[in-house]
């Protein structure tokens, strides 16, 4: 794949969950990715200052104890939808590729030499009457 679109794998997916996700939650965003195991804050982190995704706070107030709570909401920017629709392009570019080059090779080590053993056998069969 071009260098151009390389992110690392986990900063990846992170993007792509925010984006099939709009507007989600720190929170809902830890269940899938635990602070733990994906260091999910540093990864939100550098997203936000690469300019790939855009938080917004919100008031919430809760029905339980009736006080206000704040919440960041996440979501993809313009920069971070770009960047996603060239990935997935670049990406279907090289399936269709190595899709090609697989149909090129199984020609080259199957077919062609079928052919090739056919017409030796066939000019073999027409010479030795």
């Amino acid at each position: 794949m071009n260098n151009k679109y390389f992110m690392p794998k986990y900063d990846l997916n992170i993007l792509k969950h925010i984006n099939e996700h709009y507007k989600i939650s720190f929170r809902e965003l830890c269940l899938k990715y635990p602070e733990e195991k994906f260091s999910t804050n540093e990864r939100l982190v550098f997203l936000i200052s690469e300019g790939y995704v855009q938080y917004y706070q919100v008031i919430e107030k809760s029905n339980i104890d009736n006080q206000n709570y704040k919440f960041k909401r996440f979501i993809v920017s313009p920069k971070g939808k770009k960047f996603l629709q060239d990935y997935f392009e670049q990406k279907r570019q090289d399936n269709i590729n190595n899709f090609r080059t697989l149909i090129l090779e199984i020609m080259r080590s199957f077919f062609f030499p079928l052919i090739v053993s056919i017409i030796a056998a066939y000019l073999t069969a027409k010479f030795t009457k």
